[in-house]
């Protein structure tokens, strides 16, 4: 195996500090300590009861419980912690130290090259791949980097122990699977692919106390589980043929990222196509090689033969274990999600896959095959980077000042707007944040937005064009001078009137990629934004733009009136 020497060394891991750091610095920035969605029955209630003053039986319910088909006890005891030396519920600060897990899985990585004494030159690519935006929605999630990220981590780690054996690799191993189980509900599968490493590598008794012991954390697992009421868009017993095919545009859905730069190709049948065609290609290409290696055995001694030099191959078996992690969870996908969209939080499963495949490619290849995957792996993770950030930079900052607005709009109001669509959903959550919130468990982050009412109003007249679609309220309107790593700054739109409040922030577009590359400019200049109508009070709103800018808050009337009558229309229909 090729070594490192001093240089390339301290390369590889300058590197690694670059685009680590990079990441890091992208999810501060998107970051903001306000709750979404899942945020609320997921962690803030349960941990809210946890700090209350009910009995201990109670307070282990509220840590065990479900949420949708997982137990996600690890976020909760995360928060719980967070509560407890901070004083409140700063999730943020929650999803900033979720970082770790990804730096953690980073790490697992080097150990076993290190072992195996193959130069960490030949993870330059999979630092690409690991470490890149395309999931942003992970990372700004408050909740999944203390879930999506933590599975994955506990499982490799999980794996590297019971591979790289030392006094208490086992009852580590078995800790790092339940809390795996208890973090996601694919973390089932690192107790399975735990045990078949044991059968190949450890005496059989080790094995059988294993798999009692790995039975009885399941059952537990499913004592009063109770199904999510909700179901996949199609079964795979009724339309096997497209769960055949989503298990796939899973596992290439990291090549979503190429089509995302252009609209035209997002808008057309390769958003399903070509992440199809990549995950069938991994696969494929995983399969062809694994079985070129690994002749089929009919004989049984012959196969006995071949498990145990499976077994003595550390790098190998760890590899092969992170692959059929990988595996697993797109078959348990394509069975329970088939005809979901491929949401950017998956994708990360994807990358690693092609990460960790590369990785049993090098593994195996010759001096000569180990540059050629190295030079061509390497060319596709710097585009894939750097497409990851073009496609996601302008998502991630709109979903942050949605966050911001709507923390605002809230206190205002007690009504969430701005984060959703559904007005029977907003009834059932508007009410959740009140006692934490109350009883100052929970605070806003602070904002520029806060002072609008010192704002100055300008004697000009903002010139936007409204539309309207049955729902939704649209604004088209320019700003000269869009970019800034000011994350907040920008053009937003109040609605007000006597009674109530709201501002919505102004979506800036992106330039199309050739366009960003010809003028060097990410903004075209364009804003956009809407009011989901069914969310708000039937009430008349005067409509007035808001920039903000070096924190500075101007504010223009645009002439313009809005008279809603559709609250609550959605649930009607």
């Amino acid at each position: 195996m090729l070594t490192d020497t001093i240089y390339k060394k301290s390369f590889f891991f300058i590197l690694s500090a670059i685009i680590i750091g990079a990441l890091w610095y992208f999810q501060s920035l998107i970051l903001v300590n306000v709750p979404f969605w899942d945020d609320f029955h997921g962690i803030i209630l349960p941990v809210y009861d946890m700090l209350s003053d009910i009995p201990l039986y109670d307070k282990l319910v509220a840590l065990f419980s479900q949420n949708n088909e997982h137990r996600i006890a690890n976020d909760r005891l995360f928060m719980w912690l967070v509560y407890l030396i901070k004083g409140n519920f700063d999730m943020r600060f929650m999803a900033l130290l979720g970082f770790l897990n990804l730096i953690g899985i980073f790490w697992i990585f080097i150990k076993v090259f290190q072992n195996e004494k193959v130069s960490l030159f030949f993870l330059i690519p999979p630092l690409f791949f690991l470490f890149q935006p395309q999931y942003f929605e992970s990372l700004q999630s408050l909740m999944v980097p203390f879930q999506n990220f933590s599975v994955i981590f506990y499982a490799f780690l999980a794996f590297y122990l019971v591979i790289y054996k030392n006094k208490f690799s086992y009852p580590l191993a078995f800790f790092l699977s339940a809390l795996a189980f208890y973090t996601h509900g694919n973390g089932v599968f690192v107790f399975i692919i735990c045990a078949i490493i044991i059968f190949l590598t450890a005496p059989r008794k080790h094995f059988i106390l294993w798999v009692i012991f790995s039975t009885l954390a399941i059952l537990s697992y499913f004592y009063h589980y109770k199904k999510p009421d909700w179901n996949a868009s199609s079964s795979p017993l009724e339309r096997p043929v497209e769960s055949f095919f989503y298990f796939f545009e899973f596992l290439g859905s990291f090549g979503l990222t190429y089509v995302e730069m252009s609209t035209t190709l997002l808008n057309s049948s390769l958003k399903k196509i070509f992440p199809t065609v990549l995950g069938f290609l991994i696969s494929g290409w995983f399969i062809y090689v694994f079985f070129l290696k690994n002749p089929l055995k009919f004989n049984l001694r012959q196969i006995d033969a071949q498990l145990k030099k499976l077994g003595q191959s550390r790098l190998e078996l760890f590899v092969l274990a992170c692959i059929f992690f990988f595996l697993f969870t797109g078959v348990i996908l394509a069975a329970h999600r088939t005809g979901f969209p491929i949401m950017s939080r998956y994708t990360i499963n994807s990358a690693l896959m092609v990460a960790v495949v590369y990785m049993y490619m090098v593994y195996h290849a010759s001096a000569k095959g180990k540059k050629v995957l190295f030079n061509v792996f390497t060319l596709i993770g710097i585009s894939y980077l750097f497409l990851s950030y073009y496609n996601n930079w302008d998502l991630a900052i709109q979903k942050r000042k949605l966050g911001i607005t709507d923390g605002i709009n809230w206190e205002k109001n007690r009504m969430w707007t701005n984060q959703y669509f559904s007005s029977e959903h907003t009834k059932n959550l508007n009410h959740l944040l009140d006692k934490p919130y109350d009883e100052k468990m929970y605070f806003f982050p602070e904002s520029g937005l806060d002072r609008l009412n010192t704002a100055v109003y300008s004697n000009k007249i903002a010139p936007v064009q409204t539309s309207f679609d049955g729902f939704a309220l649209g604004i088209v309107d320019t700003e000269q001078d869009p970019w800034t790593l000011d994350n907040e700054s920008g053009i937003y739109y109040l609605f007000e009137n006597e009674k109530h409040s709201f501002i919505i922030p102004g979506f800036h577009l992106k330039n199309g990629f050739l366009n960003f590359l010809t003028s060097g400019k990410y903004y075209s200049g364009v804003v956009k934004s809407n009011l989901s109508t069914q969310l708000v009070p039937n009430e008349k709103y005067e409509i007035i733009r808001v920039d903000y800018k070096k924190g500075q808050l101007l504010k223009t009337k645009t002439g313009q009136f809005y008279d809603n009558k559709n609250y609550g229309a959605d649930a009607k229909n």
